[in-house]
């Protein structure tokens, strides 16, 4: 380079001062970016003061910590369920008088090929990427919704939502599960 009466210029000795600070800064941006991500990740906190605006990220990072905790435990404490619902599964009999009738879009489980009309009855009614599930029981003859819910999570599905309602003596179960 050259100065202004055009002789040559010393070299820059703030050229790598101002590349640090460069450096730097994309660092705090970033830092600041992934913690902005970490909390809003975290579920809102009742315990949270409302007259504290703004928590600092060493303070954010510690309630991360601490949900990360917690998630951990309480995913322990759902394979120990998930483990005793399918002891509790195994030492039940499944019947053997089971037929299967489907067609493109539907399928449907009935218990006794020879008389449709006792139940249990289950509908499986496939929607693309959902699946609709209709299962009508009895008191006396209960197929188990957790064997249902079950078979349908080994195959891949997810249930999002089930309700049930009782007319009579029959109890209607609907079931909505994402395929993936």
């Amino acid at each position: 380079m050259a100065n202004n009466d055009g002789r040559p210029s010393p070299p820059s000795l703030k050229k790598p001062q101002i590349d640090r600070r460069i450096v730097e800064r994309n660092r705090r941006i970033q830092m600041n970016h992934l913690c902005s991500q970490l909390a809003s990740l975290l579920p809102p906190r009742s315990h949270f003061n409302p007259s504290q605006k703004r928590i600092s990220q060493a303070d954010q990072i510690e309630q991360a910590r601490h949900y990360v905790i917690e998630l951990r435990e309480r995913l322990e404490q759902l394979r120990q369920r998930k483990e005793q619902l399918g002891k509790m599964m195994n030492e039940e009999a499944t019947p053997s008088n089971v037929e299967v009738i489907s067609d493109d879009d539907e399928m449907m489980v009935m218990m006794d090929a020879n008389d449709t009309a006792r139940l249990p009855i289950i509908q499986i009614i496939d929607l693309g990427g959902a699946v609709e599930v209709h299962l009508v029981t009895s008191p006396e003859r209960d197929l188990k919704l957790g064997q249902v819910i079950r078979v349908l999570e080994e195959e891949g599905a997810e249930v999002e939502n089930c309700t049930f309602s009782i007319q009579g003596d029959k109890v209607f179960h609907n079931l909505h599960a994402k395929v993936f």
